[in-house]
């Protein structure tokens, strides 16, 4: 059988108080020194054969399945050594063979904690909410990794503001053939697809249009449908594949170029000892083809 144990003060009595009922009134139970058997016609001493399964301590320990608790709760596996939760102090210590394997831990009033470690005084991995900063840490070996904030996240002990990581993101986009002047009229499309991944502010896109009728748009072609604006800050560029489009034989550089804050982009080309040229609606055929890849700042 298991047995409830109440371990006394050093005269070796244990004492078991009930709180009568509708009263404050406290009642006691003094229990002898010596286990007894009771129910036969002679009481006789238990010969305390039985395993104890739960110890309540003079000092308001409570052990279950550990007769000599080290904190104020201590769980112990029946099986010696397998594996215990002790909560001493602010923490609460989950056991494996006789060492810390994760701990939980208050801190103070401002943190909290989650400690993995080979042992009570090695302690190898942290998950800390530093309540100050208002930060998730996550810490290996007794530096921080990764941060997580209001802001995203940081590594490596980095608390700039500035250099959080706030998304992520992957997803389809649809470009579209216009241009600077003219109208769309009957332009149409036999391919329009495009791809993005956006890393904090970076994003880029791939993207594959073929035409099957350029309109009625004139002068200088533009691709519009970007996933995300991009920032006023300065001009990006990409590099783009031009079939069926009449470039001069020299042409050279064949590339992508947005300007800032605007939400098209452009394709040029280049030539010897001279400026870029941005390629004309003029230049393209009603099977023209623009595939490539280009990365901007939102």
């Amino acid at each position: 059988m298991a047995k409830v144990k109440i371990q006394g003060h050093a005269s070796g009595t244990g004492v078991l108080t009930v709180t009568a009922p509708n009263t404050s009134t406290d009642r006691t139970i003094t229990l002898p020194d010596a286990d007894v058997t009771l129910g036969a016609a002679t009481p006789s001493i238990d010969d305390n054969g039985d395993a104890t399964a739960i110890t309540i301590t003079s000092d308001e320990k409570v052990g279950i399945g550990e007769t000599a608790p080290l904190g104020f709760l201590h769980v112990k596996n029946g099986d010696s050594g397998q594996g215990s939760i002790n909560a001493a102090g602010n923490s609460l210590v989950l056991e494996s063979n006789g060492s810390a394997g994760i701990t939980f831990l208050t801190g103070s009033s401002s943190n909290g904690s989650i400690i993995w470690g080979d042992s009570e005084s090695n302690y190898q991995g942290v998950v800390l909410y530093d309540h100050s900063a208002s930060a998730m840490k996550f810490i290996t070996s007794g530096s921080e990794r990764v941060r997580v904030t209001d802001n995203g996240l940081t590594f490596n002990g980095d608390t700039s503001s500035a250099n959080a990581l706030d998304d992520y993101e992957e997803g389809a986009w649809t470009p579209a053939f216009t241009a600077s002047g003219g109208s769309a009229g009957s332009v149409a499309h036999s391919v329009q697809e495009g791809y993005y991944t956006k890393i904090g502010r970076l994003v880029t896109c791939q993207f594959n249009l073929t035409l099957t009728n350029r309109g009625s748009w004139s002068s200088e072609v533009r691709l519009t449908g970007l996933p995300f604006d991009p920032a006023d800050t300065f001009p990006a560029a990409g590099s783009v594949s031009l079939d069926n489009v009449n470039v001069p034989n020299d042409a050279s550089g064949h590339d992508v170029y947005v300007n800032p804050g605007v939400t098209y982009f452009r394709f040029y080309y280049t030539q010897d000892f001279a400026s870029r040229t941005f390629v004309q609606v003029s230049q393209v055929t009603d099977s023209a083809d623009f595939n490539g890849i280009i990365s901007y700042i939102v």
